[in-house]
């Protein structure tokens, strides 16, 4: 059970990592065009 925790922890911050840049991404598309 701690390991899925930790597990879930690490998950939950690597999705946090790419809806970060895909938002950074989409900003930057949005000010090109």
């Amino acid at each position: 059970m701690v390991k899925f925790c930790i597990i879930c922890e690490k998950y939950a911050i690597f999705m946090n990592e790419i809806l970060e840049k895909s938002i950074l991404l989409q900003k930057v598309e949005i000010e090109v065009f």
